[in-house]
């Protein structure tokens, strides 16, 4: 796993599904061809962590079942939270160029596919100093509205 002084940036997506966390991961890692998740639980959530290519997945599903609940600048009605953290030793950080394509969207979109609801990616950290609210939507696949 990175430590601090080897984080670019992280970004933060928020999904909603009944799922039982070893099962959303289990679909994530395969679809995102990354490795098994570990899980761990405490008394606030449940956690599962992979790491692959200088980016570490982490997903939490806290046992209220809310999110805002556990982080209260968390997008309302998500139940799961997914955090990307970047190392820079990434190649699109090594390059000087974030990849949101490359990264980000896809884990949205499988999330999205994977719980059948909308997916939110709700933020952007970069430094102590500058963290970015964002606003982008991934749909199910054959989600027409």
């Amino acid at each position: 796993m990175l430590t601090d002084d080897q984080v670019a940036r992280m970004e933060y997506l928020a999904a909603c599904t009944e799922m039982p966390l070893a099962d959303l991961c289990a679909e994530l890692a395969g679809r995102l061809a990354i490795p098994e998740f570990e899980l761990a639980e405490d008394d606030e959530c449940a956690r599962a962590f992979s790491f692959h290519d200088q980016v570490e997945y982490n997903v939490t599903w806290p046992r209220s079942g809310s999110l805002r609940d556990w982080l209260p600048y968390a997008p309302e009605h998500f139940t799961h939270g997914v955090n990307l953290t970047i190392g820079r030793q990434h190649a699109t950080i090594k390059q000087r160029e974030w990849d949101f394509a490359a990264i980000a969207a896809p884990v949205g979109q499988a999330l999205a596919d994977i719980t059948g609801q909308d997916a939110l990616h709700y933020g952007s950290w970069i430094s102590a100093a500058r963290t970015t609210r964002r606003d982008t939507r991934f749909r199910a696949a054959g989600d027409a509205d």
